[in-house]
């Protein structure tokens, strides 16, 4: 991927957050470090919650896209990607668009509930992973 490509899908929206503290489990979260190492040795599930147009676009290698509309509304492909998380075993990182991991957090929550005990948020989002100049894979 080009420098200049880099650079325009890995800017955030010019979105300004003042967020209320969220009361989160201290391990709702995985640190970025954390997570390179989970997926050096190909032990993690991923999972990107941006949309699908962000998602073709660029996204952490083996990822799987699940945004929280589909989640909500159990759609078929949420369902789907449920059942491809727990056959998998693997521990679940959650990744969005925002930094504050706001919607990945709420993501991780649902998957927590779904029986997934093991699900958290990456901390810093796809905005961290991607401006690190960490691999991105594109397409489907």
């Amino acid at each position: 991927m080009t420098g200049a490509a880099r650079t325009a899908i890995g800017q955030c929206a010019g979105l300004i957050l003042l967020i209320a503290p969220q009361q989160t489990p201290v391990d709702a979260r995985i640190s970025q470090v954390d997570f390179r190492k989970l997926l050096a040795a190909k032990t993690v599930a991923v999972v990107d919650t941006r949309s699908e147009a962000e998602f073709t676009r660029g996204h952490v290698p083996g990822a799987i896209s699940l945004t929280d509309a589909d989640l909500s509304a159990r759609t078929a492909g949420a369902v789907r990607a449920i059942a491809v998380l727990k056959k998998s075993k693997s521990p679940i990182v959650v990744y969005c668009a925002c930094p504050a991991e706001l919607t990945s957090l709420r993501v991780a929550d649902a998957l927590r509930a779904e029986g997934l005990a093991d699900a958290r948020a990456l901390t810093g989002g796809w905005v961290e992973w991607f401006n690190a100049g960490n691999p991105v894979e594109t397409g489907k």
